[in-house]
């Protein structure tokens, strides 16, 4: 049985699943050589048909990710993101609207999925995909965090493993804790996207003048150019606490980004990518040693974007209270 997988965001991209094995799987960004791509990824879908030398009929079964609020609206209305996308990437200018339009894109990606939101989306996507040939085929909407709990517990190749995932925000989710046992996956504890360590690593990077979604990275380094800051001098530490397997954010979203940015004011550039980095380091540690404990498995698998921070991975995977350690590539 063929399963074809679409992600339609940001880093849009498609895979080919057959009979629990991955054949292929391509983001749209190689293909229109769009960095990061957020078209919906036709070319994708394409490659991976012709990889397998099936045609669109041969697919009976499609899973697509996300069907929150803000993630409908932008398929009903896609030119949205494409204008944020223009923006972000720094290749167009902000007009008079873009501030507010931004400050209501955290607000609006922390409306979750409703019966509506699925029906929407089940129109538009099934639009799509029947004018690229497909037909007979069942279409299964899979929430944000599902997929990144799948992915990083099915690629793992653990049999038993405490699956983590954290990103900025998800069908309202900015994480999960799940247990892996005998092949099946039960979730343990969610996140609310209102409580993002991934939006606040995303706050930072946007003062910082980088590229949110993308320059994380580039954070990540410029925090080794830092003079180091004691921990109890460190004001951002202030900014999250763990709470057994919850994240607790001390201001909104919105709020945090303002407080982030009066605090950047007395630091050097480094120095404040240094406290932000130090933060992430801290409170995931401390959240992946609440999440062993409590599932009593050792071995971890990891998901979501927050995971890309490198320096992070090698934390959890240096903890004596961790195993194995697999983090899902992205």
């Amino acid at each position: 049985m063929y399963i074809l997988g679409i992600w339609d965001g940001h880093d849009s991209g498609a895979a080919l699943i057959k009979d629990n094995q991955i054949l292929v799987a391509i983001n749209e960004e190689r293909l229109t050589r769009r960095k990061l791509e957020i078209r919906f990824p036709e070319l994708s879908i394409k490659a991976c048909l012709d990889y397998a030398h099936l045609e669109p009929s041969d697919i009976k079964h499609i899973a697509v990710s996300s069907y929150d609020f803000s993630k409908t609206l932008a398929r009903i209305f896609p030119g949205t993101k494409e204008e944020y996308y223009l923006i972000r990437r720094r290749k167009k200018a902000p007009g008079l609207l873009s501030t507010l339009k931004k400050r209501a894109k955290y607000r609006l990606t922390e409306f979750g999925p409703s019966s509506l939101t699925k029906q929407l989306s089940t129109l538009i996507l099934n639009s799509t995909l029947r004018k690229m040939g497909f037909s007979n085929y069942e279409l299964n909407l899979v929430s944000h965090h599902q997929c990144h709990i799948a992915a990083a517990a099915f690629c793992s190749g653990f049999d038993t493993a405490t699956v983590v995932t954290i990103d900025g925000i998800g069908d309202a989710l900015s994480g999960t804790v799940s247990l892996l046992k005998d092949k099946k996956l039960t979730c343990i504890a969610e996140i609310s996207g209102k409580h993002s360590l991934g939006i606040f690593f995303e706050h930072v990077t946007n003062l910082l003048n980088m590229r949110e979604l993308e320059d994380e990275g580039k954070v990540m380094a410029l925090a080794n150019y830092a003079y180091p800051i004691a921990d109890h001098e460190n004001p951002l530490l202030d900014f999250v606490r763990i709470e057994g397997m919850q994240v607790r954010c001390r201001y909104s979203s919105l709020r945090m980004y303002d407080e982030l940015k009066k605090i950047l004011w007395k630091y050097p550039s480094e120095q404040f990518a240094y406290m932000a980095q130090r933060t992430l380091e801290v409170k995931i540690t401390e959240l992946i040693r609440n999440a062993v404990a409590a599932t009593g498995v050792p071995d971890v698998a990891l998901s979501g974007g927050v995971f890309s921070n490198i320096k992070v991975n090698m934390l959890i995977r240096t903890m004596p209270e961790v195993g194995n350690c697999f983090v899902f590539p992205h």
